[in-house]
């Protein structure tokens, strides 16, 4: 990740910042029990201690008025006051937000809207599957799918990828308030049955999961259907809108651990027909490892 250079955010380059930082520790008084309060000083000592030009100093200046930073006494000589930075900058803050959000809005608009291109030529044949490794191009490979569900959502859980939690209780909650249906299966592993039951796979994913955001499943009861498995393959699957799917495995673990994943790799795709196989799969693991077990007694949950 590059280093980040505020002042360049702004749009000051290197004179005008080391001009204002020198502006405000010339400037800067004893500081009061609140705040520190900063003094105004001749123009002709910051041009003195800053090592600029006269004409540098006071085009600087002249900029730093016009964004709200300092005051500038009309008088002969010249004296100048800086302005509270925690002030003016979170002015310059919100102004830049505004900003960033009217320009994005209209790129939005202006890409969305562009006319489809028929080549000249026929374009290359592409593969139907994306492969992908890796936590970090999961989770925003998984981000922007479910950001773009609009209908429906399955999701089969066989195990947990770290710090996936958050990321589902933040989507589940977030598109069951955007009236999205959402079924959710989710399940462990043979070793699970002769485990206490709160040491279970299914007892673990309801806690740190379901429990967290009941009040809105229960708000939104009518969109959502869960159950939890006594067994579930190790796979993790996300299904949006019967139109593009994320399927992801973990490494072998001869204990077949389903917790805290962190090694994993997976296939994206939108083609049809492994959509609806994908689809038919969950339809056949609630069929038999919840509706079939609750009829023999088995309380599933």
């Amino acid at each position: 990740m590059a280093e980040l250079r505020p002042f360049e955010i702004f749009g000051f380059n290197d004179t005008e910042a080391n001009i204002y930082n020198l502006l405000i520790q010339l400037s800067k008084s004893s500081r009061t029990k609140k705040s520190v309060k900063y003094r105004k000083i001749k123009a002709v000592d910051l041009i003195e201690l800053s090592n600029y030009s006269k004409p540098k100093v006071y085009s600087v200046i002249k900029k730093f008025e016009g964004l709200g930073l300092v005051r500038i006494d009309d008088s002969r000589p010249m004296f100048i006051t800086p302005l509270d930075p925690k002030i003016v900058f979170k002015r310059l803050i919100d102004d830049k937000k505004q900003l960033i959000d009217d320009a994005g809005s209209l790129l939005i608009n202006q890409i969305t809207n562009l006319p489809a291109k028929e080549p000249t030529f026929p374009l290359s044949e592409t593969s139907p599957i994306s492969f992908f490794s890796g936590l970090d191009k999961y989770f925003m490979r998984t981000k922007y799918l479910l950001d773009r569900a609009e209908e429906k959502i399955i999701l089969i859980c066989g195990f947990l990828i770290r710090n996936e939690e958050e990321l589902l209780k933040e989507y589940l909650e977030r598109k069951l308030k955007q009236n999205v249906e959402i079924k959710l299966l989710y399940g462990g592993a043979f070793s699970d049955l002769i485990k206490k039951e709160s040491e279970r796979f299914r007892t673990h994913f309801k806690r740190i999961v379901i429990e967290p955001i009941k009040s809105v499943i229960e708000q939104y009861k009518n969109k959502f259907t869960v159950d939890g498995l006594n067994l579930a393959p190790p796979f993790r699957i996300t299904l949006i809108d019967d139109s593009e799917l994320i399927l992801v495995l973990k490494a072998y673990e001869e204990k077949d651990i389903r917790m805290d994943i962190t090694k994993i790799s997976g296939v994206q795709t939108d083609n049809p027909d492994f959509i609806r196989f994908v689809s038919d799969t969950s339809i056949m693991l609630k069929s038999f490892f919840v509706d079939k077990l609750k009829k023999f007694g088995f309380e599933i949950t």
